[in-house]
């Protein structure tokens, strides 16, 4: 039985990198008491696959991964079940004992938000569905709230071009963000005021653009850009960052969450 979870990532553990997560996440499922399934051969390995990495530092309350539990699942086809007697499979708990066993355990900074089910097989795995995400910016130095202002916004974005510099395997190239950038705005308050993953008070903006493994936004070439066309200086630290959505879908007009993706119980 597969199960898409969505989580919040914010405070100070937004600090911690992918791969840390992964196993802080593999750890909690085992504490949880969850029967999750793992891989066959020499080294098995719990059969878990995350969507677009985060990168450290930025927070998110639309993070999300797959995970294979060892229950029966008795909504999907035949064939796909088991080779052994699935009488040995103990039937399967309902999203909300899921989603509270692994509430249970988690650490602060880490909130399980919703559980969903999904069907069975690699096409429509969380990480292949992703093509857009929704970000909010928050100013945290003087400096930063001189760049996050409406005009400085507008006139970046009226550009036929943004060009920045991105190193790589054969060294520094130059790149054209405009086009991974779908919207970019002002905004005077965070839409997600009263949570615990509210962002600091002051100038903010939101942010849509194209995400995933196909030509994804670069977020700080993006921003660095901004304060260079605002004459300030951009330092790591000077803005939080949080996203608020992944998407899939074609283009801007076709955008839904990958949430909605799959069958739900």
């Amino acid at each position: 039985m597969k199960v898409r979870v969505k989580y919040a990532k914010y405070g100070v553990m937004r600090f911690v990198g992918h791969l840390d997560l992964l196993r802080y996440f593999q750890k909690s499922i085992r504490r949880s008491g969850l029967s999750a399934c793992y891989s066959k051969g020499f080294s098995p390995h719990m059969l878990i696959s995350f969507a677009d990495p985060l990168s450290v530092g930025t927070e998110s309350i639309a993070e999300y991964f797959d995970l294979d539990l060892r229950y029966r699942d008795p909504y999907t086809d035949p064939d796909t079940q088991p080779e052994e007697d699935d009488s040995v499979w103990p039937d399967p708990p309902s999203p909300g004992e899921i989603l509270e066993k692994l509430n249970g355990v988690q650490a602060e900074g880490i909130r399980i938000l919703s559980v969903t089910r999904i069907r069975n097989g690699r096409k429509g795995n969380a990480m292949s569905l992703v093509s857009a995400a929704d970000y909010t910016f928050s100013a945290v130095s003087d400096e930063a709230k001189k760049a996050f202002t409406e005009e400085n916004i507008a006139r970046l974005m009226a550009q036929d071009a943004i060009p920045v510099e991105k190193s790589g395997k054969g060294g520094m190239r130059t790149v054209d963000l405009k086009p991974s950038v779908y919207t970019f705005s002002a905004c005077e308050t965070d839409p997600e005021t009263g949570q615990d993953w509210e962002l600091p008070a002051g100038s903010m903006a939101r942010l849509l653009c194209r995400a995933g493994s196909k030509d994804p936004c670069k977020i700080d070439l993006l921003l660095k850009r901004l304060f260079e066309e605002a004459g300030v200086v951009y330092t790591p630290g000077c803005v939080r960052i949080r996203r608020d959505r992944l998407l899939g879908g074609e283009g801007p007009g076709d955008l839904i969450s990958i949430e909605t993706n799959g069958q739900t119980w």
